[in-house]
């Protein structure tokens, strides 16, 4: 476990594939985190702390623009903060936390919380693959019905 981690003072951070446990994760300061290659996982435990992830201060950059490259996931009920951006594409699966999204540009992926706050002009485009490609929580729905025989 890594505890804490926080970058500050226009520090960058490259990251490559790998399982990172942390206790809670902020930047400051213009502070940006470049996902190299993936997939990038945050397992994240966030005990003691009300803000588990603050990334409104600086910048996360996954060129790939594929989501499940750079993952965030939480089982605790803290805030998560993030923030849109040229190149901000990831999962946050945090069912049990409030997620908020600002920074007026746009947010590449998949957004689960107990409640999401979406302001700025922020705009978040879902990537219609993962239900395919990647993993879906909760049980499948129906969604169209039709009387007619193929």
């Amino acid at each position: 476990m890594l505890g804490n981690v926080r970058l500050s003072g226009g520090s960058t951070l490259h990251l490559r594939a790998g399982t990172y446990n942390l206790n809670s994760f902020v930047l400051t300061g213009n502070s940006n985190v470049i996902v190299d290659s993936g997939p990038v996982v945050f397992n994240l435990d966030g005990d003691d702390v009300a803000t588990v992830v603050d990334l409104t201060g600086g910048t996360t950059t996954n060129l790939s623009f594929d989501p499940t490259r750079f993952q965030i996931n939480y089982r605790g009920s803290g805030n998560i903060m993030l923030n849109g951006g040229t190149a901000a594409s990831a999962l946050v699966y945090a069912p049990r936390a409030a997620l908020s999204l600002s920074g007026g540009a746009n947010f590449y992926g998949s957004l689960l919380g107990a409640s999401v706050t979406i302001s700025g002009g922020t705009r978040v485009h879902y990537d219609r693959k993962l239900d395919r490609t990647f993993y879906s929580v909760g049980n499948p729905m129906l969604s169209a019905f039709t009387w007619r025989k193929y």
